[in-house]
């Protein structure tokens, strides 16, 4: 894809990986003109850049969005980009640039920065940082009403690509996990799936016990059923209410869900940010920056606020809130309260003596605070070791046990431990991405988000894998939770449940290393898919596989596949929504595993399965 301002003849690089769409002629559509961004998965910064563009987006569809990103470090590679972005929930076409030499052509000189262009890439108007300031915003809306009264703009709805030019990525049925939290007699292990929009109750061997949330983004209280998140992260229980706290962080929000009643409100946060740093807040009618983890802590609940860069504490009764460490300011000071300042702050834990332990995972540092200063807690190096080995890459999660420090070392993909010298170690995975069980040393994971612990265990939310894992210190084992009931992640209605069935297909034959499979099913005669209906397809439980995407208006999907692990089968879980061709209203609706075993032998050519669906298998409501 080429991409150039005419005037100068600038081009973006060819190599450039391109992500939500395959199409080759974004900005040559005539009056169109375009929102252009640069995105980091990582950046509170670009989060707030996305939510004022979708802002504009509701009120000008013509707007089309580009977005470019940029790795930050080693760790970004196109993969983390792809699962961020669905993650996120980004619809919009992304150009993965290997430097900022493709951004020329935009003059774009700060991170992140947009600007509104014409269609022959001309920039004009540009906003460096933050969200979107009053006068750009302003200035962005001025320009379109010009050219709606001129006629110039194309009207065409373009917020997001069109069917026929957008790929459609499949989501993983647990949903990207990331913070979790136990209830008090270790029964119900709850987990945010963050990527899905929603909170899973499991029992503590896997069973999907219920779900919070519908799913869709959004920003509603309601029945389980009906609720609705944007990107739920931090959870804490309150075991005297049997009630559980959930950290909205993209509605800037702190919801509690009644687990006897399976309702969810708002308690903190009116689902705006919180632009302006203040120091107190009350109920809904205050506004939030980005609540990321919360921590329970007698009668208060503690927030880390990610966009304020500091630690707040709501009283559970009178649902009012206060700054109580860090002056909101991005820098890294330790010190007395008011005093001390956090660049960048995520999760929380607490210890037996009543401190609270920080982690700060842009620095790689862990904090603690005894409720009167900040100060380092952040584990050193063994005398032998070398240095560079024992730098954190933007941890996530982490867990007292004792005198000991558990953390997730998330870009790293290990577990790492600061024992009660201070003193660093490695005790599960290594820096390489994988899933593979076993022994300690030979285990691996892929972005470990969180850990928490229950009777001697320590669970970790293995986020790209979309696995939760169970480590056992004493034995030193690594090993996978099973998820079991997967049926109460897919929303059919009860008389639906028991008429989902399987297709089991021949026996794949793979070459060693990566392979591609290609599998296609046909769309019944007078029959149509439902466009925006619910058309999915999730990878279940398949380690070494992968659904890299799925085209349901094609009738396409396209599978990963490895070889050199080829005793290890493929199973798809397979959504359709259909509609009567001369009937519209009525709808029927398709579930379905799809088996596929592998065996290891070089089949020439790619693989490609064909699945007919008949009128009579699909179930009418």
């Amino acid at each position: 894809m080429e991409i150039r301002r005419a005037s100068l003849g600038i081009t973006i690089p060819e190599d450039a990986v391109w992500l939500n769409t395959t199409r080759s002629r974004i900005l040559y559509e005539e009056g169109r003109l375009f929102i252009v961004t640069t995105w980091s998965p990582s950046s509170l910064e670009c989060r707030d850049v996305l939510n004022e563009i979708e802002y504009l987006t509701k009120e000008y569809p013509e707007l089309q969005v580009l977005l470019f990103a940029i790795p930050q470090n080693p760790s970004e590679d196109i993969e983390l980009f792809r699962k961020e972005m669905l993650i996120q929930g980004i619809t919009h076409p992304i150009a993965v640039l290997k430097s900022r030499k493709g951004l020329e052509m935009f003059n774009f000189d700060c991170f992140p920065n947009t600007a509104l262009v014409r269609e022959d890439g001309t920039p004009m108007i540009q906003h460096c940082g933050s969200g979107l300031d009053k006068t750009m915003r302003n200035g962005v809306k001025e320009i379109l009403d010009i050219y709606r009264i001129a006629g110039a703009a194309n009207q065409k709805t373009a917020g997001t690509m069109d069917v026929e030019d957008r790929l459609f990525y499949a989501r993983p049925l647990l949903g990207y996990p990331t913070f979790m939290t136990f209830d008090n007699n270790g029964e119900r292990l709850f987990v945010s799936s963050t990527g899905s929009n929603k909170v899973l109750v499991l029992s503590m061997y896997g069973e999907i016990l219920d779900v919070l949330g519908s799913g869709e983004k959004g920003n509603a209280d309601g029945a389980f059923e009906a609720c609705a998140f944007d990107q739920p992260m931090g959870l804490a229980y309150d075991e005297n209410t049997d009630k559980l706290y959930i950290a909205d962080m993209d509605n800037h929000s702190i919801k509690v869900a009644d687990l006897t009643t399976r309702k969810v409100k708002t308690v903190l946060g009116s689902g705006l940010k919180a632009y302006e740093s203040k120091t107190e807040l009350r109920g809904v009618d205050g506004r939030l920056n980005y609540p990321w983890d919360i921590e329970m802590s007698g009668t208060q609940l503690l927030i880390s606020m990610a966009g304020d860069h500091s630690i707040w504490s709501m009283d559970l009764g009178s649902l009012s809130a206060k700054r109580v460490l860090g002056s909101g300011s991005k820098a890294e000071v330790d010190g007395k309260n008011k005093k001390a300042q956090f660049k960048g702050i995520g999760a929380l834990t607490s210890d037996n003596l009543g401190n609270i332990v920080a982690v700060s995972p842009e620095t790689g540092k862990i904090k603690r605070w005894n409720r009167k200063k900040l100060e380092d807690f952040s584990p050193v190096a063994p005398k032998e070791a070398d240095l560079d080995t024992i730098n954190l890459n933007f941890p996530q999660g982490l867990v007292m046990i004792g005198n000991d420090c558990w953390i997730a070392d998330t870009y790293n993909n290990r577990l790492v431990k600061r024992d009660k010298e201070g003193i660093y170690s490695v005790v599960a995975g290594s820096a390489e991405a994988g899933w593979d069980d076993g022994k300690a040393g030979a285990a691996s994971f892929n972005l470990p988000w969180d850990i928490v612990r229950y009777n001697g265990l320590l669970y970790v939310s293995d986020t790209y894998n979309n696995l939760i894992r169970i480590f056992d210190p004493e034995s030193g084992e690594v090993s996978t939770m099973p998820l079991l009931n997967t049926i109460a992640l897919t929303e059919l209605i009860p008389s639906q449940q028991d008429r989902s069935s399987s297709i089991f297909l021949d026996e794949v034959k793979l070459n060693e290393g990566e392979n591609e499979i290609v599998l296609h099913f046909d769309i019944p005669a007078g029959m149509e898919l439902v466009l925006g209906g619910r058309n999915e397809a999730f990878m279940i439980y398949s380690p070494y596989n992968e659904l890299l995407s799925f085209n349901a208006y094609e009738g396409e999907m396209i599978i990963k596949a490895d070889g050199d692990h080829s005793n290890v089968n493929c199973t798809v879980e397979l959504f359709l929504e259909f509609s009567l061709s001369e009937r519209p209203e009525t709808r029927f609706f398709r579930a379905c595993r799809v088996f596929m075993p592998f065996s290891s032998v070089n089949p020439g050519e790619v693989a490609t399965k064909k699945i007919e669906f008949a009128p009579l298998d699909l179930l009418p409501y």
